[in-house]
């Protein structure tokens, strides 16, 4: 059953992961979301973005990494983790 308690913590989950992907320069923020969160193949998010594919790989690459390290570093804090 969903109990207040759980429904708090996934809450608070989304405010991290809302933060965390707001938290990523504009240029990494628009390909996280549109690979992860959108769930765009490459070549779309490319043409969406009007980049070349090595252009959103690589920052695909760095703003994936630059998103789970916020993510976990907000989630460590909710946790009470430094």
């Amino acid at each position: 059953s969903t109990t207040p308690s759980r429904l708090a913590a996934h809450a608070e989950r989304i405010d991290a992961m809302e933060s965390a992907l707001a938290a990523l320069p504009a240029e990494l923020r628009d390909v996280v979301r549109l690979s992860l969160f959108d769930e765009l193949p490459l070549r779309a998010v490319a043409d969406r973005l009007e980049l070349g594919a090595s252009t959103v790989k690589r920052r695909l690459l760095e703003g994936a990494t630059v998103y789970r390290a916020e993510l976990e570093r907000r989630l460590g804090s909710m946790r009470g983790d430094s």
